[in-house]
């Protein structure tokens, strides 16, 4: 990465401590405006993370109540069927 900090006298790189995710959207950011601060960079990284894990949850979500209204919907047809 191209900034760095110093921590304790210990060269500690921008991206310490995030996840891939994270340090995929801090990249992003740094290609936006890159002479933002290092903690701005940081928690938009994170906050953009946040928010498409949340979405990727949603979307899961989503997936399971369609296969449940899916069945539903046969098991009343059948229901009905037999009636």
């Amino acid at each position: 990465m191209s900034r760095a900090t110093w921590v304790n006298a210990k060269y500690e790189s921008m991206d310490h401590g995030l996840s891939d995710l994270q340090r995929h959207y801090l990249l992003q950011e740094l290609r936006i405006n890159h002479s933002r601060p290092t903690n701005l960079l940081r928690s938009i990284a994170k906050a953009r993370a946040f928010k498409q894990r949340v979405l990727w949850i949603f979307q899961e979500m989503m997936v399971v109540v369609g296969l449940f209204m899916s069945i539903l919907f046969v098991a009343v047809l059948l229901i009905i069927w037999q009636m």
